[in-house]
C-alpha cells in the first residue's frame, strides 16, 4: 500500500469513527435501539400462540423487529449524518485532508454500519433469549409436565433496558461519561452477559451449561438481517447526498416494502424484474427455520455477495452524485 492510500485509508477510518461516535451519542439513536431491545424482551408477554412450534411468534417477531427498527436506525443516521454535513459545509472539513469523496461517503457508511451492527447484535442476543423464554411444555419433576414459560429469564431480560440505563446515568455523573454513548454499550453487553448466562442454565435453572439451552440457530436466519440493513443503509447514504433525511426515509421505507413483496409484484407484472429494486425477501429467512429447518454456509455467502453488490453499486452512484455537488 502506498503512503497516499494509507493515508487515505487512515481518513477514512477516521471519518468512520467520528461518525459513529456521534450518533451514538445522540438520544434518539439510544431510544431506538433501547426499543428494539425492549419490544423483543415483551414478546414472550404477548404470546397467545405458537402456530404448532413453540418459541415461534418470538423469533419471527424478534427479526422483524431487526429489520425494521434496524432500518429506520441505519437509514436515519446516516441520511442526517451526510446530508447535514454537507448542507452546513461540516463536510468540507474532512474533504480537505485531503480525503476523495467515494471514501467520504464509504467513510460514513461504515461509522453508521458499526451503529447498526451494534444494535443487530443486541436485539439478535435479546430475541434468542426471548425465544427461550417462550412458553412450552415442561417436565417439572413431581409437577409432571407443565406448559410454562422461564419466568427467571423474562425478569432478567426486562432488568436489562433499566439496568443499562441506570448504569449509564451513574458513569455519566461519576465519570462524565456521554450517557446515550454508555446506555448503548451497556445494552449490547448485558444483552449479550444475558444470553451467556441462559446457556448455563437450562429452563429449570439448573446449572447445565450446554448450546442447546437456546435456539442458536436463530443466528443463521438473523445474519441476513445485517446484510439487507448494510444494503438499504448504503442506498440510503447515495440518496443522501441529494434529498434531505425526510425524503430518504419514505425512499428507504417503499424500498422495503417492495423488496419484501417483490416476489408477488413481479409475479402480478413481469416487467417489474428490470426495475432496480433489491429483493429484501431473498434476506428474511425466518420460514427456514420451522420445523428444526437449517440454512447453510452456501446461502448465507451469497447473501453477504448480494449484499455487498448492491451496497458497492448504491455507494458508487453517491460518490457520483458527490462528485458533482458543489460544497
Amino acid at each position: 500500500m502506498t503512503r497516499a492510500a494509507a493515508n487515505v485509508a487512515r481518513a477514512m477510518r477516521e471519518v468512520a469513527r467520528t461518525t459513529a461516535t456521534e450518533l451514538s451519542s445522540q438520544p434518539v439513536t439510544m431510544l431506538l435501539i433501547l426499543s428494539g431491545i425492549l419490544m423483543t424482551a415483551l414478546i414472550p408477554l404477548l404470546h397467545f400462540h405458537d402456530f404448532g412450534e413453540p418459541g415461534r411468534l418470538v423469533r419471527d417477531g424478534g427479526l422483524a423487529y431487526q429489520l425494521a427498527i434496524g432500518t429506520v436506525v441505519s437509514v436515519f443516521a446516516v441520511s442526517r449524518s451526510i446530508h447535514a454535513e454537507l448542507e452546513d459545509g461540516t463536510a468540507l472539513a474532512a474533504l480537505a485532508k485531503p480525503l476523495p469523496r467515494p471514501a467520504f461517503l464509504a467513510g460514513k457508511w461504515l461509522g453508521v454500519m458499526s451503529v447498526a451492527a451494534k444494535f443487530w447484535l443486541a436485539t439478535l442476543a435479546m430475541t434468542i433469549v426471548a425465544a427461550r423464554i417462550s412458553p412450552r411444555f415442561t417436565d417439572l419433576g413431581g409437577e409432571g409436565v407443565v406448559y410454562v414459560a422461564d419466568s427467571t429469564a423474562q425478569a432478567l431480560a426486562l432488568m436489562v433496558p433499566a439496568a443499562s440505563l441506570i448504569a449509564a446515568g451513574i458513569l455519566d455523573n461519576r465519570r462524565r461519561a456521554r450517557f446515550c454513548l454508555a446506555g448503548i454499550s451497556l445494552m449490547l453487553r448485558l444483552s449479550l452477559a444475558l444470553l451467556a448466562v441462559t446457556l448455563l442454565f437450562d429452563r429449570q435453572w439448573r446449572f447445565a451449561p450446554s448450546f442447546a439451552n437456546a435456539d442458536l440457530a436463530i443466528a443463521t436466519a438473523s445474519v441476513p438481517i445485517l446484510f439487507a440493513i448494510a444494503a438499504i443503509s448504503a442506498i440510503a447514504a447515495a440518496l443522501s447526498v441529494r434529498l434531505p433525511a425526510a425524503a430518504v426515509m419514505t425512499a428507504a421505507v417503499g424500498i422495503v416494502a417492495a423488496g419484501l413483496s417483490w416476489d408477488a409484484l413481479t409475479a402480478f407484472s413481469p416487467l417489474l424484474e428490470f426495475v432496480p429494486v433489491p429483493n429484501i425477501q431473498s434476506f428474511w429467512l425466518a420460514d427456514e427455520l420451522s420445523r428444526n429447518g437449517a440454512i447453510g454456509p452456501a446461502y448465507l455467502a451469497l447473501s453477504f455477495l448480494h449484499a455487498a453488490a448492491i451496497s458497492a453499486f448504491a455507494l458508487a452512484g453517491g460518490s457520483a452524485a458527490l462528485r458533482g455537488r458543489d460544497l
